[in-house]
């Protein structure tokens, strides 16, 4: 569209030396003025995209968002609404028509929507937002382990996903039945590369606990130390690692100070009550198996013994470096298919699990 604007010119004349103004002249000019055309850029996509169709599946860090997939569209974006900003949570290529959300915070407020981006490079400009709210954290309690009776384990996925960093602490309860043969029983091993050869394992005997791992030129070592733990009785084990060493604690205490490099971790999967599937599989019971992102000092190791009684991980001193934790059947979605990780994303599978191996037995 074109209009006449009026533009007024001033023009001044000066008649004289002195700083003043004599006369000055209005003058009229009509002018085109040209409006702003529309921004093809900012038209929405013609494919008609109905946006965010459910959030189901809600617990206290997951949900799962649900749309309606539509043929143009190339890219789905699920966005987290506030007051004062729009966070893009998760983008998903077509055609998938769901996402499970798996870091959320609990007890929380979410606003979500779902745009689509189509295959012209186009926005979908749908404004349909679903609300909901995480479930919160439930109290603390300890009344269920899990069984294992040496042909079982749980397969945790790639072994290097773990660690981020050179510096870690794995840390677990244990309980071990009362065997006279019980020899070479792996409470935990991680790989160090594509395939099965140990990064670092947990043996327990009798009587000893034996510490494996693989220095930087992959060789594998092996450390140890008597101890009296075949009692029927619930014991808190640690492992750390440095930088340039490992520790090994046994109820609050240092059992072994280990000097070495480390090999690292590589893909192979990691396992808990056993070497690879059932092999030097475990027999007794496992509890609150956790893994922190650095090395936890003496003082943070014996403040989860706790004098022998299990407490929450999540108001440890170092909670900030807690990266995985399994309750072991105390999470209200472990079962023998699945191993909640109530921390992060590493939940766990089951191998040859049933139900009744959860067990009702207070840890304290």
């Amino acid at each position: 569209m074109k209009r006449l604007i009026p533009t007024i010119l001033f023009l001044s004349l000066i008649v004289s030396c002195e700083d003043q103004l004599t006369k000055t002249d209005v003058v009229y000019r009509d002018t085109l003025s040209v409006c702003p055309g529309v921004n093809p850029e900012a038209e929405p996509s013609k494919f008609n995209f109905s946006g965010i169709e459910a959030v189901t599946n809600i617990t206290e860090t997951n949900a799962t968002v649900t749309w309606q997939h539509v043929d143009g569209m190339i890219q789905y974006h699920i966005i987290s609404l506030t007051d004062s900003s729009r966070e893009v949570l998760q983008t998903i290529n077509a055609p998938t028509n769901q996402f499970e959300l798996k870091t959320l915070t609990p007890n929380t407020d979410y606003n979500l929507m779902v745009r689509a981006f189509d295959n012209e490079g186009r926005i979908d400009h749908n404004v349909q937002v679903i609300s909901f709210k995480t479930l919160p954290w439930p109290n603390y309690t300890n009344t269920v382990s899990m069984n294992f009776n040496s042909s079982q384990s749980i397969n945790l996925g790639s072994s290097s996903k773990y660690f981020p960093n050179t510096r870690f602490t794995i840390s677990s309860w244990y309980k071990l039945k009362n065997l006279k043969d019980m020899t070479d029983q792996r409470l935990f091993t991680f790989h160090r590369s594509n395939s099965a050869g140990s990064a670092v394992s947990l043996n327990l005997t009798m009587d000893q606990i034996v510490l494996k791992f693989s220095d930087s030129d992959n060789k594998l070592k092996q450390a140890e130390a008597i101890v009296d733990h075949n009692d029927n009785s619930w014991h808190h084990i640690a492992v750390g690692y440095n930088g340039s060493g490992f520790k090994v604690y046994l109820d609050g205490l240092t059992i072994m100070s280990v000097p070495t490099t480390f090999s690292g971790f590589g893909d192979f999967p990691a396992y808990i009550a056993s070497y690879v599937g059932y092999q030097k599989g475990f027999s007794g019971l496992i509890d609150e198996f956790a893994i922190f992102n650095d090395f936890l000092s003496p003082a943070s190791v014996s403040e989860i013994y706790n004098s022998s009684e299990a407490s929450d991980l999540r108001n440890h001193s170092r909670a900030e470096k807690l990266s995985t934790w399994y309750r072991m059947g105390d999470h209200n979605l472990d079962n023998k298919d699945h191993i909640e990780d109530i921390i992060g994303t590493n939940h766990a599978l089951p191998f040859n699990i049933e139900n009744t191996d959860f067990v009702t037995l207070r840890l304290n």
